[in-house]
């Protein structure tokens, strides 16, 4: 069989099924979470995201005087920054943040943050 290619295939994947969750049962999933951790103050449910965008610098020119013109190799600077949201889905109010760095100490201060700002409700 040297130098014979392979019979062409056509290949039709099936529709995978959906198996996540609907969300038609969040209220009962939410009032389980709740009773999971008993506590005397109020609890709120959020959702919260994060994303990083990023800004690259390209650096090609370089002065120098009239007669010469150098060669320069780009060179490319990375600028990161992280956003972070939480919105609670009773009301129409958003907490965000922008942070230089996506870390534990980083989400601790959002944290903090949305407590003070966002009022405690308890959730229905």
């Amino acid at each position: 069989m040297a130098g014979r290619s392979w019979p062409r295939i056509l290949i039709i994947h099936k529709a995978t099924r959906n198996v996540g969750k609907s969300g038609k049962k969040l209220p009962e999933a939410i009032a389980e979470a709740f009773t999971m951790f008993p506590t005397a103050r109020p609890q709120r449910v959020m959702y919260q995201d994060e994303a990083r965008f990023r800004q690259i610098s390209d650096t090609r020119y370089c002065w120098a005087k009239k007669p010469l013109r150098p060669e320069v190799k780009a060179m490319l600077i990375y600028q990161y920054t992280y956003a972070y949201a939480a919105v609670p889905p009773q009301d129409e109010r958003m907490d965000s943040l922008v942070l230089p760095e996506e870390s534990s100490k980083c989400m601790q201060i959002f944290l903090n943050e949305v407590a003070y700002v966002i009022p405690m409700k308890i959730s229905p």
